[in-house]
């Protein structure tokens, strides 16, 4: 474990639901998981456990979607400020018929420009099926990964029309 602490929380007594915070100590940037247990030996027996994973980066992004395609605008967390050169891979969630199973797989590189921005090269699809993808965001000494799925659909686009003309002969 990079940090290992305890944290006494009260019992209400009441069974209603009940959120709490807790400040985790500083990290570096990063893909952890925080595991959480009812008690201190972490044991299965009679225990409750969660965990979830979670990023520390400095990045950030704001997303669009115009006519099917993706726009991303990649930012400094703190500062807001735009991230030229940072590196956008995309990986596509593909049926690997011979293993079956879906696999992630790389399709391309892109990298920002000064605006911090960069667009999706994956084609829509023009079909009841929609292009699934992923994004991880690389800098320096920065990345991000995105949990996220993405769909590259044209949701502008009209159903098909079907006309036909009735005779009625009465």
């Amino acid at each position: 474990p990079v940090h290992k602490w305890a944290v006494d929380i009260i019992d209400e007594g009441d069974f209603q639901s009940h959120r709490l915070e807790l400040k985790l100590p500083a990290l570096p940037h990063g893909l952890y998981i925080i595991v959480v247990s009812d008690k201190e030996s972490f044991a299965h027996e009679k225990n409750g456990q969660v965990y979830a994973s979670f990023h520390v980066s400095n990045l950030a992004y704001v997303n669009r979607q115009e006519n099917g395609i993706h726009e991303y605008f990649v930012i400094d967390r703190i500062s807001g400020q735009p991230q030229e050169g940072v590196v956008a891979t995309f990986y596509e969630n593909k049926y690997n018929s011979i293993l079956r199973r879906y696999e992630w797989r790389k399709i391309y590189d892109e990298k920002t420009d000064s605006n911090g921005y960069v667009k999706t090269k994956i084609p829509v699809k023009r079909d009841y099926y929609s292009h699934n993808y992923r994004v991880v965001l690389s800098s320096k000494n920065d990345r991000l990964g995105l949990f996220d799925s993405q769909y590259n659909y044209n949701k502008d686009t009209p159903d098909d029309t079907d006309y036909h003309t009735e005779f009625f002969l009465d």
